[in-house]
């Protein structure tokens, strides 16, 4: 299964090819061939030595503070 979670800025265009990444507004993970990653530029790997990639994600925004972070929902441990 492959999928992608993130939030953007409210200027980001809707429509038409996107800049998935930090520079061009959209803050984001995803799944892809059975990896995870962060997806900025360049994409970087989201490990998890030794268990299984969380079923749920969790993603914590502090809209004053600028700061988006990638959570294991179940226990609310960071991700990314």
């Amino acid at each position: 299964d492959s999928w992608a979670l993130g939030v953007a800025k409210e200027s980001v265009r809707r429509k038409g090819r996107l800049k998935v990444n930090p520079e061009g507004g959209v803050w984001a993970v995803g799944r892809c061939g059975g990896q995870c990653q962060a997806l900025t530029c360049p994409p970087r790997p989201i490990s998890f030595p030794g268990v299984t990639p969380p079923e749920i994600w969790g993603v914590f925004l502090d809209y004053e503070a600028g700061r988006v972070a990638f959570l294991d929902a179940r226990d609310q441990s960071p991700l990314f």
